[in-house]
């Protein structure tokens, strides 16, 4: 099942598309790598910045994502 935070953006004659993440504050954009291993593959809930947003109840800010020890998992990605 796929995460619940994951939002797929499409062009209208859908030419290209873009996922977001609902997690991040911002506009998160995973890696095609990161879609796969946590976003599609029903593990969302071993991604960092999904836990991260658990943990804090809210979605995070970039400024929040050093609080955590998955903040080096973060800026690896």
């Amino acid at each position: 099942m796929p995460c619940r935070q994951l939002r797929i953006h499409t062009a209208t004659d859908s030419t290209w598309s873009v996922a977001t993440c609902a997690a991040d504050q911002g506009a998160y954009v995973p890696s095609i790598s990161e879609q796969i291993r946590y976003c599609h593959s029903g593990a969302h809930r071993e991604c960092p910045l999904y836990c991260q947003a658990r943990i804090y109840e809210k979605p995070l800010s970039a400024a929040e994502y050093g609080r955590c020890s998955f903040a080096p998992l973060l800026r690896a990605a």
